[in-house]
């Protein structure tokens, strides 16, 4: 099917059994929609939410099998500012209405990286915000705006990807110098990679469990493996 709207899409991902598509529309626009992923073309939306202000980018996900979807915006606060605040909303599949927003606290000077995650079960859901000087990595419980945990990630500069394990346990982190995974529960650095000299890891991925590190880039592939010992 083809949803055709007078903005394009930022983003979208499928959730709820695969049985709802979410998206964020609109470049700069605060608008996001729901739609069954059973429709036919045309497909009109579930419901739409639309919310006055700017937003500078944004991110979306879902998770796989439960109703649960979220949205990460980096928000203007006011029309003339240069600086930028991370604005999380949780939905459900039934209803336009947020289930719970969260106003993060800080604001953001040269923003350079933003993505939000969901566990596959939505229990765990973890935004990232980076700039020059590092990452926050936020976590949530899947009907609370109050952040479960909130810490500063020393990630040697801002991201370039990062991945979350299917059971939102593992955070992996990479950007040009190095790729770390980080435990969700405490923001602990699990493990560190750091490619050789003039290499950089361009992709990167983990087992459901965490358990298990891909990493790939100019180096080649190479994969670890957490023991009782760590990664290795």
């Amino acid at each position: 099917m083809l949803f055709r709207s007078s903005w394009l899409a930022d983003d979208a991902s499928l959730g709820n059994r695969g049985t709802e598509v979410f998206t964020n529309l609109g470049s700069y626009v605060n608008r996001r929609g729901l739609l069954s992923g059973h429709d036919q073309d045309p497909p009109a939306p579930v419901w739409t939410d639309e919310r006055v202000g700017l937003n500078y980018t944004q991110r979306s996900a879902s998770a796989g099998l439960a109703d649960l979807h979220v949205t990460l915006q980096a928000e203007y606060p006011t029309p003339s500012s240069s600086s930028l605040t991370p604005v999380v909303r949780a939905y459900r599949g039934s209803s336009s209405q947020v289930l719970w927003q969260h106003d993060q606290g800080f604001t953001v000077f040269g923003l350079q990286y933003m993505d939000v995650f969901c566990s596959r079960d939505g229990e765990r859901v973890v935004t990232l915000v980076g700039a020059s000087s590092g990452a926050r990595m936020t976590v949530y419980g899947p009907s609370s705006a109050t952040p479960l945990l909130s810490v500063q990630l020393a990630t040697f500069g801002a991201p370039l990807r990062a991945a979350l394990s299917a059971d939102g346990s593992t955070l992996l982190v990479g950007n040009s110098l190095t790729v770390q995974a980080f435990d969700v529960a405490s923001g602990v650095a699990l493990h560190q990679h750091f490619p050789p000299s003039g290499s950089f890891a361009g992709a990167l991925d983990l087992s459901s469990d965490g358990a298990r590190l891909v990493l790939a880039g100019t180096f080649g592939i190479q994969t670890y493996q957490r023991g009782a010992a760590g990664y290795s």
